[in-house]
């Protein structure tokens, strides 16, 4: 039989109430949902704990800074001068405000011996918490070699492969000037456009990274690969965010070195007649270092 009308209103009434209790429902389940604000220590906590990367607002970042240049002029005597340099651009990897379109990366340029391979290793121990990925340019001089520095596949301890794990590392590639030509548009996509493509053809990022190439001339000459027809094109001089050079060490740094090793303990003609008696004149600072820490550890 067909409903009466009465039913029907009923059945109305009823389907009126159930709504009307569903709506309260949701909104008595939705009420009850804790809302998250999401704010730039949520992002930085994020960036630290899934991708290892370090950010900070700008007051933070003023104090790392101070903390940051303290800690290296106190473990690299007589640069201060490349440690301004390298901090003032190099802290900006840490700013929450930074957005850059090609990475920071330095040419370290001077002679041999005077602290440049320590300087990075001290930057990274200091600054990107020991996450260094050295690269001897000499033993890529040939296209195998080549294959292989961008192979993510056939070498575990490949960089690319510890770049992925650590974005946030200073990558430095040594031996500059002996570069086979071959590499340069590998390590100028790297320095220009912040990326390349491995193997399989995914983009490795290094827009997070400090870029280091170190090289032994003192020099404001082109970078020295290996072509003849080597031309400004290829110049890394003119594409990185800054060439440093690194000064050689006269008397003064000398006493310096001796006047930190003896904390102070030395007047200046007793210094004078240690650098006379161990002939450090002229000399590199790992063989300053070396050889005034064998001469205070003698006993």
């Amino acid at each position: 039989s067909f409903p009466t009308r009465r039913s029907s209103d009923l059945i109305r009434k009823k389907e009126r109430l159930l709504e009307s209790q569903l709506n309260q429902n949701n909104n008595d389940f939705y009420s009850s949902k804790k809302v998250i604000h999401i704010d730039k220590e949520h992002v930085r906590k994020m960036l630290f704990s899934k991708l290892n990367v370090k950010i900070y607002d700008s007051q933070a970042l003023k104090s790392v800074v101070k903390e940051l240049k303290k800690e290296l002029k106190e473990g690299f005597l007589c640069q201060n001068d490349v440690i301004d340099k390298t901090i003032s651009h190099s802290s900006l990897l840490f700013s929450d405000t930074f957005n850059p379109n090609k990475p920071i990366s330095f040419v370290f340029r001077g002679n041999i011996g005077l602290g440049k391979r320590t300087f990075a290793d001290l930057l990274g121990k200091i600054m990107f918490n020991n996450n260094i990925i050295k690269i001897d340019l000499m033993e890529y001089s040939n296209p195998y070699a080549i294959n292989v520095l961008i192979n993510n596949n056939d070498v575990d301890n490949n960089f690319l492969k510890v770049l992925r794990n650590n974005s946030q590392s200073i990558i430095v590639f040594d031996n500059i000037d002996n570069c086979d030509f071959r590499l340069y548009p590998i390590l100028s996509q790297i320095v220009i456009k912040g990326f390349i493509d491995d193997v399989n053809g995914s983009k490795i990022n290094f827009l997070n990274s400090l870029i280091v190439f170190i090289s032994d001339s003192r020099t404001s000459s082109n970078l020295g690969f290996i072509n003849d027809s080597l031309t400004d094109s290829l110049d890394l001089n003119k594409n990185v965010t800054k060439v440093i050079d690194f000064k050689d060490l006269n008397l003064d740094n000398i006493k310096s070195i001796i006047k930190a090793k003896t904390n102070n303990s030395l007047n200046d003609a007793e210094i004078t007649d240690i650098i006379k008696k161990l002939r450090v004149e002229n000399k590199g600072l790992k063989d300053i270092n070396q050889i005034i820490n064998a001469y205070f550890n003698k006993d």
